[in-house]
This record gives structure tokens, sequence and C-alpha cells, in this order.
């Protein structure tokens, strides 16, 4: 015996509810029967049961003695049957002030059409008690409550539209592939509310074949649920299996993949779309299937819609081999997303979408991109704030910002958190507007910490923590000075080295930690690295750049505790140091990377062993020559120590 309990409602609904609810569990010593127990019209030489209900005369009757029937008046005399009668109930709850206000109950055997007694039970403006199966031949609108129940009440092919502000639930259309469907087309064209259990649904379209028939878009395998308004709340999202192969059932709310949903208005909440290997194997002849998808899957240029709001969503993919997208968010104008999570599918969580907020989007286990943020002529991405985005395990990409075929503009990632992969954070797209940002960074386990490809606009992470990897920037040669991924703070954590770039990197603050190789490398001519302040705890290693120019012409370090030579990137610019020896012409020769774009003259001063302090000049020419400006004798030993050009001249 279960309370009809309800949220949602107010105290003369809840009064109502509950005085139905009596009448269906009390009005009899026996036990209220579900479906089968509804025998329909009683006949004669029939088997029946304890607790069948018959109709005879238009009246109901309980089975009170389980017999083979003869004659209905000698049975009755005999005590095997009890008429089903709720007079003494009714005149009880009117004595306390309830006459009136407990409504019908109905009795459907699966064959009879009840359109007649439904209109009349529905007019009667009272809860009503649906027992057994109903057929509804004729279109009906049902505007007062119904008991609750999980058994099925209404045939699937029933004409019935429930339109009195209470949840409606998939089971009451049975539990046959499509009853989420059948639930979403009961509901009236303003939309409503599906309420789903903890516990494992068929797929939510017409059958669970690869055959699969679609109402919503008209294309066979591509299904999404069109009717706008409408929620779906499930009793929480599930758990993924150690082997993930599928969903473990109990855990949560299952839904049998695909599940596609595409309509204003449209709000997911608290379930889980299982199109793992299991169910792939089981309903689809191991064809691999999508996950969770706001999108209009059969258009090539779908048209956006607005007013989504979305949480607590798991999508989980055959493999992470598989060409499917275990979430997809595509074709939204102005929506909400709390928590998402894909599983597995060459992405895992994709968003194509405009002008709306994400708290976490996170991905896993996938071949390409485990979160991708994308922009595309037909379903461009701008205006959106992700607060959180995670990925781990990629063999690409752990999270991914592209302008594939479109602008990609005015995009705010908060934190960006990557594991595992090959890439942890890629920038890749010439249409990457310079308004997209990442606020902080942090990739542990990436063979590369964060890579910029064919970018030909500025970008910038405020803050970054490499760890164990190192941060590639590539791009064409002709966007390399005027467009420049910019760092406020980066800090690289135990790495094979810091940075190799061919295009322009500016660091306002760097920090390198454990690096055994460069910290700076540059890989083709014309790259640029611009660093402000630079810390580096890592004695006896290499050094912070790969292209530290050797002294010539018989010019060295002084030695004797005194500065060695080197020239760093530092404070915004390129910085000399070191105490050298007495020689004449040139000392060095800059590399392509480090070359002044006009010959600059840099004051410097030296010792000479009789007259003392001397003034000179460094002079740095465009060709990369490095000279001191006469005099220049054998006895004076000269200091460059903060000789330094602002990374505006080069």
């Amino acid at each position: 015996m279960t309370l009809p309990l309800r949220t949602g409602l107010d105290s003369q609904q809840s009064w109502d509810i509950f005085k139905a609810w009596l009448l269906a569990e009390f009005d009899h010593i026996a036990q209220i029967p579900n479906a089968q127990n509804a025998k329909g019209a009683w006949a004669t030489d029939t088997a029946y049961n304890i607790n069948d209900y018959v109709v005879s005369s238009g009246a109901t009757y309980a089975c009170m003695l389980s017999h083979t029937s003869g004659v209905f008046a000698t049975d009755m005399a005999e005590g095997k049957w009890a008429l089903f009668d709720n007079t003494a109930l009714r005149a009880d709850l009117a004595a306390e002030g309830g006459a009136n206000r407990v409504g019908a109950q109905i009795i459907g055997d699966g064959i009879t059409d009840k359109s007649a007694v439904l209109f009349a039970a529905n007019a009667l403006g009272h809860p009503i008690s649906i027992k057994g199966v109903m057929v509804i031949g004729t279109a009906t609108t049902i505007t007062v409550p119904i008991m609750d129940t999980i058994e099925q009440i209404f045939s699937t092919s029933a004409q019935v539209t429930i339109n009195n502000g209470l949840p409606v639930r998939p089971e009451w259309f049975g539990s046959a592939a499509g009853n989420i469907r059948l639930a979403v087309n009961a509901l009236p064209a303003t939309g409503g509310t599906i309420l789903l259990r903890n516990t494992r649904y068929p797929p939510s379209y017409n059958t669970g074949t690869a055959a699969m028939v679609a109402n919503g878009s008209g294309t066979a395998g591509l299904d999404y649920h069109a009717k706008p308004n409408v929620t779906f709340l499930g009793a929480g999202m599930p758990t993924v299996n150690a082997e993930m192969t599928g969903m473990i059932d109990g855990s949560g709310t299952i839904i049998n993949g695909p599940f596609g949903c595409y309509a204003a208005g449209m709000k997911t909440f608290n379930f889980g779309v299982d199109s793992g290997s299991t169910v792939c194997t089981a309903l689809y002849a191991g064809v691999a299937q999508n996950g969770f998808a706001h999108s209009q899957i059969n258009k090539a240029a779908p048209s956006y819609v607005g007013g989504q709001i979305i949480d607590n969503i798991l999508g989980l993919c055959q493999s992470s081999s598989a060409l499917v997208h275990a979430v997809l968010l595509e074709a939204m104008d102005g929506f909400t997303v709390g928590y998402i999570k894909g599983v597995y599918g060459t992405h895992g969580v994709v968003i194509k979408s405009k002008n709306g907020t994400a708290r976490v989007l996170e991905g896993f286990n996938n071949d390409s991109n485990c979160v991708i943020i994308k922009s595309e002529d037909y379903a461009n991405c701008s205006g959106v704030i992700v607060d959180t985005a995670i990925g781990d395990t990629s063999l690409d990409a752990c999270v991914r910002i592209q302008a594939a075929t479109a602008l990609l503009e005015c995009v705010k990632v908060g934190k960006v958190k990557t594991n595992n992969g090959a890439i942890g954070l890629v920038y890749d797209g010439a249409d990457i507007s310079s308004d997209v940002s990442v606020g902080s960074l942090s990739t542990y386990g990436c063979a590369k910490g964060v890579r910029r490809v064919n970018q030909t606009r500025a970008c910038r992470i405020v803050r970054a923590q490499i760890n164990n990897a190192t941060i590639e920037s590539y791009e064409d040669v002709s966007g390399i000075v005027t467009f420049p991924f910019s760092f406020g703070s980066l800090e690289i954590l135990n790495c094979a080295a810091g940075i190799v770039t061919a295009g322009k990197v500016v660091i306002d603050n760097y920090l390198s930690t454990g690096t055994t190789g460069y910290d700076f490398s540059y890989s083709t001519v014309g790259a640029r690295i611009v660093v402000g302040m630079v810390g580096r705890v890592s004695p006896g290693q290499p050094g912070i750049t790969s292209v530290n120019p050797v002294l010539t012409n018989g010019w060295a370090s002084y030695g004797a505790g005194t500065s060695s030579f080197g020239v760093t990137l530092e404070r915004g610019g390129l910085a000399f140091k070191g105490f050298l020896n007495s020689s004449s012409g040139s000392l060095f020769n800059l590399t392509t990377q480090m070359r002044p774009s006009q010959t600059i003259s840099l004051p410097i001063h030296g010792f000479h062993s009789v007259n003392g302090m001397v003034i000179s000049m460094l002079e740095i020419a465009t060709n990369g020559d490095v000279g001191i400006v006469s005099p220049t004798r054998a006895d004076t030993w000269w200091n460059i120590d903060g000789a330094f050009i602002p990374s505006s001249f080069y």
C-alpha cells in the first residue's frame, strides 16, 4: 500500500487525491487489481481467481473465491463474487466535509473503448482513479488529477491529452520502447513535465531496433523530441560501471540511447543516456549511437531555439573511437547548463550554441576531444560563459576551443582542467576572436600542456599551471608578431621543456620548477618570446633558452665570481648579463628570434687597469651582431649587466 504523495500541490488538490486513494485502497477487503486483474465482461465457463474483477449488468464485481464460472446468479449466491461498492466510504468522506470531492474510478480491460466514460469522469471535476488499461479511441482531454501509479493505464494508441498541470509518467503507456515519446505526445501543445523514476527506460522513440522509425525528424534513425516547453525530470544522474560498457541499474534514471531533443524551453534534469556497448549490441546490432543531443539532428543548418535548462546529464557511448557524441549541445540561443558529462565517443561534450552559461562541462576517455567549444558555419558559437571545462584522457585534445568554419567570439572559460591527454588545451582556428579567453589552465600528465594552431588573432590565458608537459605555439609566420599568445602567470612544473614556439608568446610572470630542458625554445625563424618576471628552480639544468648566443673573437666571461655571460628573456624584453674580459671585434651574434627591428645602442661601463671606470655603448645591429663602440682596449673589462632591449624593438 503506497500513499499517493506528490509535491507542488495545494491543500485542496492534496485532499482530493488522498480521498480518491482511500476509495481505491479500501473500497473492498480484496486487494485492488492491476491491469491483469481486470477481466472485462463476465463470461460463463471461465476460470477466475481471487481479486479478479468483472463487469456484469453494468456493475463491477470482485472475485472472492477461485472458481470456474457457471451461472452468474448462482456463483454470486455461493459467495464467489462481491459487489465492488464504495457507497459507505463516500458517505464517511461526505460526513467529514468531503462530499462531491471524490471522483470516479475507471477500470479498463485493454479492449473496450472508455472514451465516453473518461469524458464523463473528467466532467465531475475531481481526481480519477484508473485501474487496468484504458482504450481511448476518441480524442479526450483530462483536466483533473489522475491517481499516481507506475502501472500502465492507457493503451499505446490512446488518444488522450493530459492537461491537468501535473507530471505524466511514461509507465502509464506501458514499458515498451517509445513510452517516453507517448508520454510527451499526451502533454498539451503548451508542454508539461515527464516524471522519470530511478529505473531503466527503453529507447524513448518508437522502437529500439536499428530500423527506428522517427516521428520527430522524419528520418530513420535520427529522431528527437520536438514539443516545446517540456521538462524531463529524472531521479538522479546514474553511474557508469567499471568496465564502461553501460550504466548501473538502480544508480539513477537511465534511458537507453540515443536521446535527442530540440525545442524552445526544453528542460532536462537528472538522468543518463546509455548508448554503451551493451545497449548498442542488444538494440542496434553493434552500431554506435549518440548519447544525449540537443540538436536538429537531420538538418544541415538547424535553426536556433532558446530557453533550454540542462543539468546533471550523463551521456555514454560505445567506445572512445566511436564516431559519435556522448553529449551534443547545438543550436541553442539563450540557455543554462549546470553539470554535463560525456563518456566515450570521438567527442565527450560538444557545445555549438550561443548566448548561454554552463557551470561544468566534463569529458572522459574520448578519441578526439573531451570537451570542445566549437563554431561552424551552420552552428556558430558566441556569447558563451563556461565556469569549468574538464577533460580527462584523450588521444588528442582534452579541451579544444575551435573556430572551425565560422568566427568564435565572446567566449569566456573560467577554469580549464586537463589530465592524461596528448594535449591539455588547444586553441584552434584562424577566426578565434581576441575576446575569447581562459581564466586559468591546469594540466597534468599531458604530453603537451597547451597548443595554439592556425590562429591569426591574439588570445590570452590569465593563469596557467603546466605539469609534466610542454607548451607549443604553432601558427603561420605572417601572424607571428602581430597576434601574440599571452599568459598572465605561467608556472611550469617538472617538464621536459617549457615553451616551444613558432609564433609570438608574451608572459607577464614565468616560474619554472624542475624543468629538465630549456624553458624557451624557438622552432622557426621569426618567432618571439617576451617574458616579464622570470623565476627558475632548476639548478644545474640547461638554462633559460635553447638559443643562447655564443661569445666569439676571444671574448669570454672574466670569472672569479663575477657575472657570467648570458642573454635572457625577462622583464618584457631581452636582457644581457656578464662581466667580460677584454678583446676586440663583435662579441656575439643574436639568433633571428632575438634581433631588433632597428639598430640599438645601450650604455655600458667598463674598468680600465689605469684609468678606472670607462663608459661606452653596446651596439646591437639588425643582423644580430653585438659589439662595443670604441674605445676597446686590451686592458679593459666590460660589464654588460643591465643592458636591456624592450620587446617593442624586436
